[in-house]
């Protein structure tokens, strides 16, 4: 697409796609997809300094029919939430989620979370056709920030299960859109809250923030926390650390939870859960013990809710932290993934540390590979047949080969796994070998 990526639209601000002339094109685009001349439509941010100036762009498409409702700076799981509560027909996030501070963009909501491929693909085409046009709009935009600040805070004291056993833990917020929330959060589920990258001040995800999980690691040490969560800019993901300072692997906190929600009834009946095809096979034998099967989709959250909404799972998400729980939230929120996390580890009576032996996680190797040009596998036979001998070789093994472009980048992502670290390694390098003299070079 021309306008949209893998996460909405998003790159460096004042460079395409985050100019004036395309983000002053998304409520006109609304507006004609929903047939409607008049939209009620949220808006938030985080705490980018272009953010506001986003904010000003997306105004200039807004007709005096339409009903604007600012929510200022809140992490991105709370557009969804303002989209229930106002009765609005979309929700707009201006966000780069953990993407550098030069960076910036928007993610569009509907009333059933992040709007599919499909709508994206037809609000490009329409805002081909309709420019925004700058009107004298008397109507002025509704502030619900402290309206939505409060449900925010409500919403996750609700999802707190039993009483705080966690003494203290340490919380990294990237400078970015939880830096004012996670506090107030955290403290309905332990004893002591130590606050990282909560200074609004200062650069997002700037060597702080989930990018940068050496710094939690390394204040949870220092301070003799029970635990660190680490979250992005937007707050939609999080990162976990355990009291000896070591990260924990996302198959292991989905082992955890997944095995909280069969303990306590709560897995939907299926007892199925939904990840990515970048997750490790150790998840699935780690499960099976629970009664609970894995499912993989194409990577991306929203591919992932996609599929949890047809088979009607109830959990699932990706291992780099973005988590769904859609018998209470439509998208990924990383304080309610992590208030689960805590409720399973209460639930228990785990340590952090505990949860590093629930997945013996299989050998896996990956690496990126920066193209000249994109040619789709299949339209290269010779390497097409190639590859799949080494498929075929891996799955000897109970081992897969998973080989994809990147949606952001000029890059070929390659991940090789099985039960043999050598055998891993070695069908890697054999990859790269075949790509590195495949069309995709030259």
């Amino acid at each position: 697409m021309k306008y949209f990526g893998t996460d909405g639209i998003r790159g460096r601000f004042g460079e395409f796609p985050v100019v004036p002339e395309v983000i002053s094109r998304l409520i006109p685009a609304l507006r004609a997809f929903m047939d409607n001349a008049s939209l009620r439509i949220v808006i938030g941010r985080d705490s980018r300094e272009s953010g506001t100036v986003i904010e000003r762009y997306i105004m200039v498409g807004v007709s005096a029919f339409d009903r604007i409702f600012l929510c200022g700076v809140v992490p991105s799981p709370a557009i969804p939430m303002a989209i229930l509560t106002e009765n609005a027909d979309f929700g707009i996030m201006i966000t780069a989620s953990h993407n550098p501070p030069a960076d910036n963009g928007v993610k569009i909501f509907d009333r059933n979370g992040k709007i599919s491929i499909e709508i994206e693909e037809k609000l490009e085409k329409y805002m081909e056709i309709y420019p925004s046009v700058a009107e004298k709009n008397e109507s002025k935009p509704i502030d619900i920030s402290q309206k939505m600040s409060k449900l925010f805070f409500e919403s996750m004291a609700s999802k707190v299960d039993g009483n705080k056993k966690i003494k203290k833990i340490t919380v990294d917020t990237a400078n970015g859109a939880l830096a004012h929330f996670a506090r107030k959060c955290y403290e309905n589920v332990c004893d002591e809250v130590v606050m990282l990258g909560d200074n609004l001040t200062k650069k997002i995800n700037d060597g702080v923030g989930s990018e940068y999980p050496e710094v939690i690691s390394s204040a949870v040490l220092k301070n003799g926390s029970n635990l660190g969560i680490a979250h992005d800019g937007d707050g939609d993901r999080f990162v976990l650390c355990d009291e000896n300072g070591n990260l924990v692997e996302g198959e292991k906190i989905f082992t955890l939870i997944a095995s909280y929600l069969v303990k306590t009834g709560k897995l939907s009946n299926n007892k199925t859960i939904v990840t990515t095809i970048m997750s490790n096979r150790g998840l699935d034998v780690a499960l099976r013990g629970f009664g609970v099967r894995v499912e993989r989709t194409a990577v991306g959250d929203r591919n992932v809710a996609s599929r949890m909404a047809e088979i009607g799972s109830n959990f699932g998400g990706e291992c780099s932290g973005h988590m769904i729980f859609s018998d209470l939230e439509s998208t990924s929120n990383g304080v309610l993934s992590a208030i689960m996390s805590l409720n399973a580890l209460n639930f228990f009576g785990f340590k952090a540390s505990d949860v590093q032996n629930l997945v013996k996680m299989y050998p896996q190797e990956k690496c990126s590979i920066l193209v000249r040009k994109i040619v789709p596998l299949e339209a290269m036979p010779l390497v097409s047949n190639e590859l799949k001998n080494i498929s075929d070789h891996l799955k000897k093994f109970d081992g897969r080969l998973v080989i994809r472009y990147s949606g952001t980048e000029p890059k070929l992502r390659i991940l090789v796994e099985s039960e043999s670290s050598d055998l891993t390694k070695k069908c890697l390098e054999n990859v790269k070998n075949i790509i590195a003299n495949s069309p995709v070079m030259y």
